[in-house]
């Protein structure tokens, strides 16, 4: 494996032999962690949306807990 830096970008270069999954979830990983670095959102802002999607979630998906 090795990482050559050109210009403005990464090129990495991993074997094929690599579990084409294992490498999905890291390029998944580092996108996530790109995208949260860029943030301007404060911790309140995120806490109101993760409340938010646990209420929706609940209401999509209660009739399969509680019948």
């Amino acid at each position: 494996m090795s990482i050559e830096r050109i210009n403005n970008e990464f090129l990495i270069k991993i074997p094929s032999s690599v579990d084409i999954g294992i490498l999905q979830q890291f390029l998944d990983y580092v996108r996530v962690k790109t995208i949260a670095s860029q943030s301007t959102a404060s911790d309140e802002d995120i806490l109101g949306i993760a409340d938010d999607i646990n209420k929706n979630w609940w209401i999509e998906n209660k009739q399969h807990f509680i019948k």
